[in-house]
């Protein structure tokens, strides 16, 4: 992958992690998204036929809603994460312990907290950051590398993943509840084999794929919201439940300052507070 910066910081932007096998679940996303936006229009709605003041209403919400979660899912796969920046030269692990007053720089037993080195990326590396082995780079407040975003899921794309996990469980929801409604009203009248198979598909879709996001979205907001941990950093340094920030220090390391209705926005970066300056060890 590169990465491209622009005139203006806010559209810096990762191009693609060319992978065969992201490339091939980022299709597959987006090819059961268009699925159920056409079934849910053309089978459900059917909105060809009616014309409804009420129908188009709902393929407008619905329209609207699946906008939204391809633009929070394009933000996020094309963003850079929080690439930690690579150093000009190689650091000299011996060097930089004899001359700085702090003498480990490992990992080993080290805080959340702590500025550390990372041996791969050789750069120092920021507390809450951790180095992904699939973009063999150092990631800021890295949560995961999610193959469904094709990309890292670090300090400066959560948001975005986050309106992904919201927006398209939205979808999931309206399409079910479509096609309960849909089914209320026409459950005694005959329906062509076509419409009925893909109505079914429609709906083991929408409950699948309903359960496993909101499965993702809690544990993510009981990892970012609750907890403050997410789970490297459960794994690596434990719960903490005495030192956690205030629940609006939580929300806004996420979401950013500012309105709350930009917090909805995918298409707005969120504004994060500035990040500590790396402390003078000595070199």
């Amino acid at each position: 992958f590169r990465v491209v910066h622009g005139k203006y910081p806010e559209f810096e932007m990762v191009v693609c992690h060319a992978t065969p096998y992201g490339m091939f679940i980022v299709a597959m996303v987006y090819l059961l998204m268009s699925f159920a936006n056409y079934a849910t229009v053309k089978f459900v709605i059917e909105f060809e036929d009616s014309k409804s003041t009420a129908d188009a209403v709902k393929v407008l919400v619905y329209h609207l809603i699946t906008g939204l979660a391809i633009i929070a899912h394009l933000r996020c796969m094309l963003s850079d994460p929080g690439y930690v920046p690579l150093t000009r030269t190689t650091l000299n692990f011996a060097e930089l312990e004899a001359k700085s007053a702090k003498k480990d720089f490992s990992e080993e037993g080290a805080t959340i907290d702590d500025w550390t080195v990372c041996s791969k990326c050789e750069t120092f590396k920021p507390p809450r950051a951790h180095h992904c082995r699939v973009c063999k780079r150092c990631v800021r407040r890295m949560d995961h590398h999610c193959p469904w975003v094709n990309n890292c899921v670090g300090e400066s794309n959560l948001k975005f993943f986050m309106l992904f996990l919201l927006y398209s469980g939205l979808m999931c929801m309206f399409s079910l509840l479509l096609v309960m409604i849909d089914w209320y009203h026409t459950w005694n009248e005959p329906m062509e084999r076509v419409d009925m198979i893909l109505t079914i598909l429609l709906l083991f879709e929408t409950i699948v794929f309903g359960l496993f996001i909101g499965a993702v979205g809690l544990g993510q907001v009981c990892a970012l919201f609750i907890f403050d941990r997410n789970a490297i950093e459960a794994r690596k340094f434990g719960l903490d439940f005495r030192s956690r920030p205030s629940k609006w220090r939580q929300i806004t390391s996420v979401m950013g300052q500012g309105s709350m209705i930009m917090w909805l926005m995918p298409c707005v970066k969120a504004n994060l507070l500035p990040q500590a300056s790396q402390p003078d060890f000595g070199v």
